[in-house]
């Protein structure tokens, strides 16, 4: 039994005694007595209400952008400016995707009259996107622990939180030196099994029906001497669920992933291109290592939208001829699909290595079983990335 409902036994007890009290011997004690007990609930009830409108919270976050799983100086001041004091004061926090250290929801507060007391700490934000952070609601309680009031805060803190990354010295999913290399390992029967997009033009005869049938667009051979350039990241941007607590981990996880991955490219001198769906296919690119700080404002800033599915990524990917005159394409999605495998198959057909991260908490289906020249990496969206790549 909670403090609360002890007291509200013990109020109750006296409160019958004091009615059989002026039953059956009256007096001036007696009726005393009464009319104290029947009117403490309205008094301790008037006072909360008064602490409702009289309490004032602020609290801040130092810094206009905050980044996922970095500690952020937090600000927080409880103000009490009634002339009565305050006890029992609760302040509960968002802990869902974000919490602060030093500071605890079941610490209760006590606020002399006229009075003000400040904290700073530090707030940590787990995933990349915005919510709301800090203080979600506050619990009151009146002096004689006989209620307690919660409401929510009028005015938290909605966070834009910014995706994290690390700087790797190794990539152990991929061998970059080797699928780089200027020479081409795969053993082909045809002589020119690299495609691009029909034009205007083109003799009819060089049309890879095949490849055109599976794409729905045209596409003609090209000589296979054409040298491939360049390392393609394609990023899937399709926001799998409506609910935050399932798209926030895993939208979190592709742009660290992309992240992480670019700077280590960035480090090795690699050219790259990265491309995703923003409306239509939407190209980055990061020449050099004090150009990343851009690339990482333009990669922050991708949204994730539901009818920006990934079939429609593979769709515009099949039809640039950059991704498929690549040495390589590194694919970061959600799911491990038939068409994301459709897709791995036309970059085999074009003599591009692939290597695919897979976002998902089940990575049981995740394989490349069939596939030459693809590697498949899964990753859960809540464990660390160090462990995995």
């Amino acid at each position: 039994m909670n403090a609360i409902w002890r007291n509200r036994l013990i109020y109750l007890t006296a409160w019958i005694l004091s009615v059989v009290g002026i039953t059956f011997y009256g007096g001036v004690v007696s009726y005393g007595l009464f009319a104290v007990l029947t009117l403490m609930p309205v008094v301790s009830l008037c006072y909360l209400v008064c602490v409702i409108f009289t309490f004032k919270i602020y609290q801040e976050i130092d810094s206009k952008w905050v980044v996922a799983n970095r500690k952020v100086p937090f600000y927080l001041s409880l103000v009490n400016d009634s002339p009565f004091a305050y006890v029992g004061i609760r302040v509960c926090f968002y802990s869902s995707f974000s919490s602060i250290t030093g500071l605890d929801d079941n610490i209760e507060y006590e606020l002399p009259p006229k009075f003000g007391m400040k904290k700073q700490t530090e707030i940590i934000c787990r995933y990349r996107g915005e919510y709301e952070v800090g203080i979600k609601r506050i619990e009151v309680q009146d002096y004689f622990r006989l209620f307690r009031l919660s409401y929510f805060n009028k005015e938290p803190i909605k966070a834009t939180v910014r995706p994290d990354y690390f700087d790797p010295e190794q990539i152990q999913s991929i061998d970059i030196a080797a699928a780089t290399t200027t020479e081409k390992e795969f053993q082909d029967t045809s002589m020119d099994v690299l495609v691009r997009p029909y034009e205007t033009g083109d003799d009819i005869r060089q049309i890879n029906w095949k490849i055109s049938a599976r794409s729905g667009n045209l596409f003609v051979r090209q000589k296979i001497g054409e040298e491939q350039e360049g390392i393609s990241i394609l990023l899937g941007t399709f926001r799998v669920s409506t609910d935050p607590f399932v798209y926030l981990p895993m939208e979190n996880k592709v742009l660290e992933t992309v992240l992480t991955l670019s700077l280590y490219l960035t480090k090795k001198n690699l050219p790259y291109r990265t491309m995703y769906m923003q409306r239509d296919l939407t190209e980055i690119r990061c020449s050099a290592l004090d150009a990343f700080d851009d690339y990482y404002e333009k990669i922050s800033g991708i949204t994730f939208e539901e009818d920006a599915g990934e079939n429609l990524l593979f769709e515009r990917a099949a039809g640039n001829r950059e991704i498929l005159s690549s040495r390589l394409v590194i694919l970061i999605v959600q799911d491990w699909t038939e068409e994301t495998i459709r897709f791995c198959q036309l970059m085999n057909e074009n003599d591009v290595s692939v290597c695919v991260y897979v976002i998902t908490k089940d990575g049981s289906n995740v394989n490349a079983r069939g596939l030459a020249h693809v590697s498949v990496t899964a990753i859960d969206p809540h464990l660390d990335l160090r462990e995995v790549l």
